[in-house]
């Protein structure tokens, strides 16, 4: 479980860790919870993810 890991941290950092949270989730299957409350950080991450497809990739929007 990650909640905001890459807060306060720059966009090319940002690809950077979801290139390696990428690479250890196919090789190691394993199933990863992701929160943020930076739309352009959950963007990236849809973007990055979308490859599993709706079986593999889920996104839950709360609100207040």
């Amino acid at each position: 479980m990650l909640d905001d890991p890459v807060a306060h941290v720059d966009d090319l950092n940002i690809l950077s860790f979801l290139d390696c949270l990428r690479e250890l989730l196919f090789s190691c299957k394993r199933q990863v919870f992701f929160a943020t409350a930076s739309p352009k950080t959950a963007n990236l991450f849809r973007k990055k993810f979308d490859y599993l497809g709706q079986d593999g990739f889920r996104e839950f929007e709360l609100r207040p």
